[in-house]
């Protein structure tokens, strides 16, 4: 068995550990909340644009991998930036698109290639995700 493997299989016991825990995105969703990290999406946010040098003419394009149910993905589009939240869990995209409106997704696995044009984006987060990450080389070629 290749490590790839192995290692999609150590995230896939995580993932039912995850769920078993929050029985949906939901209750994640109102962990999320609780635990307070809605200031630091919003802080995220901030980075992004602050780093980026954002002028307020200019609407930063921004792949937000490993999205979840969001959170990251609301505070860049609040910011004004056009945001496409990408995530290999669909439960949890479906979870984000009830909650926020105007937020572009699409399903996938940032450990595989991706399917999105190069340079379509000008900024690429994963904020809590990055524990998901196989192959660092890999992500970043793709990013």
């Amino acid at each position: 068995m290749s490590i790839y493997k192995l290692i999609k299989q150590g995230i896939v016991l995580l993932e039912t550990a995850f769920f078993s825990r929050y029985s949906s995105p939901e209750k994640y969703q109102d962990y999320v909340v609780e635990s307070g990290r809605q200031e630091l999406a919003k802080e995220v946010a901030s980075v992004v644009l602050t780093a980026n040098g954002r002028q307020k003419s200019a609407k930063l394009k921004v792949l937000d991998v490993a999205a979840g149910t969001g959170l990251v993905s609301q505070a860049l589009l609040d910011a004004d930036c056009s945001v496409v939240a990408f995530d290999h869990s669909a439960e949890m995209l479906n979870t984000l698109k009830r909650q926020f409106k105007g937020i572009k997704t699409q399903v996938g696995d940032m450990n595989q290639p991706w399917t999105f044009a190069n340079a379509q984006f000008d900024v690429v987060t994963i904020v809590w995700g990055n524990r998901y990450i196989v192959y660092l080389e890999h992500f970043s070629r793709e990013a």
